[in-house]
């Protein structure tokens, strides 16, 4: 699911997501601002809410 992502978005889902950091030790740790990192966390999400709901037609 994380293949459509891009590599900031990607960095940003994991760190947040996964690993449970804050978006302020998030932008910290990658040189961005926390607003940045909510930016990327909302674009990570909605492509792979995007993805599984085009996985779960697929298999319907």
């Amino acid at each position: 699911m994380l293949g459509d992502l891009t590599a900031g978005e990607k960095d940003v889902f994991t760190l947040v997501r996964a690993e449970g950091l804050t978006f302020g030790y998030t932008g910290e740790l990658l040189s961005i601002t926390k607003s940045s990192v909510q930016t990327y966390l909302e674009r990570a999400e909605r492509k792979i809410e995007k993805r599984k709901n085009g996985s779960l037609f697929l298999v319907s």
